[in-house]
């Protein structure tokens, strides 16, 4: 019975790794997690810890580089505002897959609201790396 637990399990973690684009950018504590819930493999209790861990890794992302100045017009870039505007986008974006219904449909939300997350996160980075060179 274990064994197919893990079995399940398993599938569907890849299932996930193939739906999402991200699954290096996952930590390491979200994967611990996912493989300790082989018994509920519908629980959400690690996809939410994950979105709560990176939305902090981007606020704080975001706390040290609030005072990032565009090359462009000299005007500081107000990377919180457009955050916060994403953040919207995002939820917005993924209750697609709510109306698909079910315990399905709610992960593959959860799910969709994390990888953005993290491609959010990476945008960002990516954005003051070219800023500061």
């Amino acid at each position: 019975m274990r064994f197919i637990n893990f079995v399940g399990v398993t599938i569907f973690v890849m299932s996930f790794s193939t739906f999402s684009q991200n699954g290096s950018e996952y930590s390491k504590e979200y994967t611990d997690c996912i493989f300790k819930t082989v018994n509920n493999p519908m629980s959400t209790e690690c996809i939410d810890a994950e979105i709560n861990a990176q939305n902090k890794s981007i606020d704080s992302f975001i706390g040290k580089h609030s005072d990032i100045t565009s090359p462009e017009d000299g005007n500081i870039v107000e990377l919180k505002l457009f955050t916060d505007n994403q953040r919207k986008y995002i939820d917005g974006k993924c209750d697609l897959w709510l109306k698909t219904g079910g315990q399905n449909g709610m992960l593959l939300n959860k799910q969709c609201v994390l990888d953005e997350t993290i491609s959010l996160k990476k945008l960002l980075s990516d954005f003051v790396s070219s800023v500061d060179g």
